[in-house]
């Protein structure tokens, strides 16, 4: 299903498709050897979006917005 997605959010770079699995592997605590492998067979179809790319950039924007928002919350817990 994960590799489906990602076919559906309109990744077709089979490099990338790679890659975005080995990383979620890494984010959810993989510490073994890891390989992909993907055969994209003529019936998956390939949506319309951005793809890896775009899931990259939703991550990123993510990642900044937590920052901001525990610097925010420590901020919050000092006497002036």
């Amino acid at each position: 299903k994960m590799v489906a997605d990602i076919f559906v959010e309109g990744e077709s770079d089979l490099g990338l498709i790679c890659e975005e699995c080995l990383d979620i592997c890494l984010r959810r605590g993989s510490k073994d050897n890891m390989t992909t492998l993907v055969v994209k067979f003529p019936a998956q179809p390939i949506g319309n979006g951005g793809g890896v790319m775009a899931r990259r950039e939703a991550r990123e924007r993510a990642a900044k917005e937590e920052g901001h928002n525990e610097g925010r919350n420590s901020s919050e817990g000092m006497i002036s």
